[in-house]
């Protein structure tokens, strides 16, 4: 059962689903169990104009209306490089996040 979906993110009972994630179009299923942590960070000018890709420490999926958004969240998985989403609704995604994940998770407050 999905608890949360838009074009770049979906929650079920199992984890987070990141939409087009990989080129050219593959997405990324993560477990709750495989978050490490989660953080909300604002997104400055540079993040807010990379529309996909990213470095070695931070991948961002595609989202074409990535520069009209203020804040991001920040997955942690351990190794790797940390996704970056931007969902279309932020704040409920952290909630539903904080339902599935111990408190000691989540690194800030919701920015």
């Amino acid at each position: 059962m999905t608890n949360y979906s838009d074009p770049h993110v979906s929650l079920d009972d199992n984890g987070i689903t990141i939409h087009r994630y990989r080129f050219p179009s593959g997405d990324k299923s993560i477990a709750y169990g495989a978050i490490q942590s989660v953080e909300v960070v604002p997104l400055n000018v540079l993040a807010r104009w990379r529309i996909w890709g990213g470095s070695m420490t931070h991948w961002f999926h595609l989202d074409t209306g990535r520069p009209k958004k203020k804040r991001a969240i920040v997955l942690d998985l351990g190794s790797g490089p940390m996704p970056v989403v931007t969902p279309n609704d932020l704040d409920t995604v952290v909630a539903q996040l904080r339902e599935k994940l111990a408190a000691d998770r989540f690194k800030t407050s919701d920015n």
